[in-house]
């Protein structure tokens, strides 16, 4: 499991049974492992990780850093040009929450990559301490697409999902609550018919 994403993380087995079945869980999977001569010892087989202990459902979660490296490889494989040769521009931000997002674009013809990513969460986040996601995070805040851009619909590489611009006084834009409804990251893309 996480393969699909290179994770480093181990997918050990775990379980969330009742009391009494979670310890014959966590006994048979230990008896199991009795045969290897790794755990021959009852100590050895004592650190083989309890199903039914939380840290291993823990450690076995994907690392969300390798789930967007990943993503982020393999679209820098599909779309060379774009990173190697594509222009490099800032994006401005505007609206209540400007002063927490960086964003920058990639344009390679006109193929279109942005890339967002919120900052200083933890003065957006509150008490609970969540990722600041939609609207109720982002309120009226949006960042501005390159002068001369021709809007659209944009392709969330991390969640599949499509983002479309909106325009004012001429200029197209996204507003971060749509852009950053999912993840408090975002990488969209925009390829050209002659790309894909």
């Amino acid at each position: 499991m996480g393969q699909e994403w290179a994770a480093t993380s181990p997918f050990l087995h775990f379980t969330d049974h009742h009391a009494e079945l979670g310890r014959l869980v966590t006994e048979g999977r230990r008896s199991e492992f009795k045969g290897f001569a790794a755990f021959s010892s009852p100590d050895a087989r004592a650190r083989i990780p309890d199903p039914q202990d939380e840290g291993t459902f823990l450690r076995s979660q994907l690392e969300i850093k390798q789930f967007l490296t990943a993503a982020g490889l393999r679209l820098r494989r599909r779309f060379p040009k774009l990173f190697l040769e594509g222009e490099y521009l800032p994006l401005e931000a505007e609206g209540t929450r400007a002063s927490h997002v960086v964003a920058l674009a990639r344009r390679w013809r006109d193929d279109l990559l942005v890339a967002i990513v919120s900052r200083l969460c933890h003065e957006l986040g509150g008490a609970n301490r969540r990722p600041p996601l939609g609207a109720r995070a982002w309120r009226d805040s949006r960042v501005w697409l390159p002068a001369n851009d021709r809007g659209g619909k944009l392709l969330d590489v991390f969640t599949g999902v499509a983002v479309t611009t909106s325009r004012e006084d001429g200029r197209h834009g996204l507003y971060l609550a749509d852009a950053l409804a999912a993840l408090p990251v975002a990488l969209l893309i925009r390829p050209s018919t002659a790309s894909v």
